[in-house]
């Protein structure tokens, strides 16, 4: 077993013509990764790969004996991203990427930075939750798979950019989507409880995240948080130059006043801006970016032209007004850290009372359910669970989990399995200064429940609410 290096005519003594790693998607000439999985061993499906044409095999051994050239890799996973790397002339050698990654925050802060780079004069190019690579699928990973990433570097090279920011969970650096990307930054935006299903227990997710600042280039920079859980390991993981953010405290600072209007605190200068978007957990993502961009040589007055330039983030504090006088806020809030985050904004905006509404994840870590429900109960003053995305549990099921976190027998809590119905009965409930806060789902645009896909967003959904409940008053 060796490690992968110069595929494209290397090893393998044959011309490779794309990569692929599922067996079912093989085309002719392409080279076939057997990724063992988990669930799954792509080495089960060799057969079929050489059936539809591949032009080679690489995988963990015992690969067996095929009438294709096969290599022999200790980790498929990682040879798939080095392999993907050279395949796309490792196009992350003639561009300057930052890596975000953190519990919540992700996508705001790679908003914020890539705006700030753009008012730079940067050409650059995001890719994420909100900017899906080009070749993702119907259902786009935070983080793509290890191709479809480099394929997006490499369009972005040809594009002229020359830098990108790229959103990086947990999941890609743990199956090494990542490998072989060299990072000349790392943004750290929180950490919290998340994704124990895949990582078994919480030091080893935040051990994962942290791998990511390890592997920072020494020339360049690593954005902490001033305050918050996991400092010390992240601090210890850090390479390059360190700069610290926050609110209150660290290298950079944003303070934001009652009018909307803030104070950007950055390389001993201060810089006024507007700010558009509400609640704590944007103001830290746009000082995280803040710091990157200080990091990345930037002036801090083009730093406050790129975060004021951010008007809204999709599925991020979405605000919707009732006619009524409240108003409905949607954001895709789906863990403990940033289900806090947006209720304490809520609760900035309410003059009456906050409902909270949302559902748990049959294909994430239920044993942070229970915790959300402590949280809502702490910052709301009702609650109505729903469905998000349940499979393959029921969305009674997980609904009850989030119901054990709630200790007061005397809360509002009622479970409405329809999503929508659930939306308009808290909009049918709300009164003047009341917030009805929508989790979980965000920016997504789809929804899967027994199997079956229901289409539309959450602000979509409430604008139809909305629409219905005018035109019932109009006709009335």
């Amino acid at each position: 077993m060796q490690p992968v290096a110069h595929w494209s005519q290397g090893p393998l003594g044959v011309g490779v013509r794309g990569i692929a790693w599922d067996s079912r998607r093989v085309e002719r000439g392409q080279v076939f990764v057997a990724i063992t999985g988990r669930e799954h061993d792509g080495r089960r499906y060799i057969a079929e790969a050489v059936r539809r044409g591949a032009a080679a095999v690489v995988g963990e051994p015992p690969l067996g004996t095929w009438p294709v050239p096969t290599w022999e890799v200790a980790d498929a996973r990682l040879a798939l991203a080095e392999l993907a790397s050279a395949f796309y002339g490792h196009p992350g050698r003639e561009l300057t990427v930052v890596g975000v990654t953190g519990t919540a925050g992700k996508s705001s802060t790679t908003e914020f930075l890539t705006a700030i780079l753009a008012q730079a004069g940067v050409g650059v190019r995001a890719v994420g939750s909100l900017h899906p690579a080009p070749l993702d699928g119907p259902f786009p990973l935070t983080t793509p798979d290890a191709p479809v990433l480099q394929h997006a570097l490499r369009e972005a090279v040809r594009a002229g950019c020359r830098a990108v920011v790229l959103e990086v969970s947990s999941h890609a650096i743990a199956m090494k989507r990542i490998g072989d990307i060299p990072f000349f930054g790392a943004v750290l935006t929180s950490l919290g409880h998340d994704h124990l299903d895949l990582h078994g227990s919480l030091a080893a997710y935040w051990g994962t995240k942290a791998q990511l600042l390890a592997s920072v280039d020494p020339g360049g920079f690593t954005v902490l948080p001033a305050q918050g859980p996991g400092r010390v390991m992240m601090r210890r993981a850090a390479r390059g130059r360190v700069i610290q953010y926050g609110i209150r405290s660290g290298d950079v600072r944003l303070n934001l006043r009652r009018d909307g209007r803030a104070m950007l605190v950055a390389a001993g200068v201060r810089e006024e801006l507007r700010f558009h978007l509400v609640g704590p957990g944007p103001v830290r993502s746009a000082a995280a970016a803040a710091a990157a961009g200080v990091a990345l040589g930037i002036e801090p007055r083009v730093i406050a032209r790129g975060l004021q330039s951010v008007v809204t983030i999709p599925g991020r504090m979405e605000r919707h007004p009732l006619p009524g006088g409240g108003e409905v806020v949607v954001d895709y809030a789906h863990n403990p850290p940033g289900l806090e985050s947006a209720l304490r904004a809520a609760r900035g905006l309410a003059r009456g009372r906050v409902v909270s509404v949302l559902g748990g994840r049959g294909t994430s870590d239920a044993s942070k359910l229970p915790r959300m429900g402590q949280i809502i109960e702490r910052w709301a003053d009702g609650l109505i669970l729903t469905t998000d995305n349940p499979d393959p549990f029921t969305s009674r099921e997980l609904a009850q989990l989030i119901a054990e976190g709630v200790s007061d027998p005397q809360f509002p809590v009622r479970f409405v399995e329809d999503r929508a119905e659930a939306i308009g009965l808290a909009v049918a409930g709300a009164r003047a200064g009341d917030v009805v806060l929508v989790t979980g789902r965000g920016h997504e645009t789809w929804q899967r429940v027994n199997g079956l896909l229901r289409d539309g967003t959450d602000s979509e959904l409430v604008r139809d609410i909305l629409q219905g409940a005018a035109a019932r008053i109009s006709t009335g």
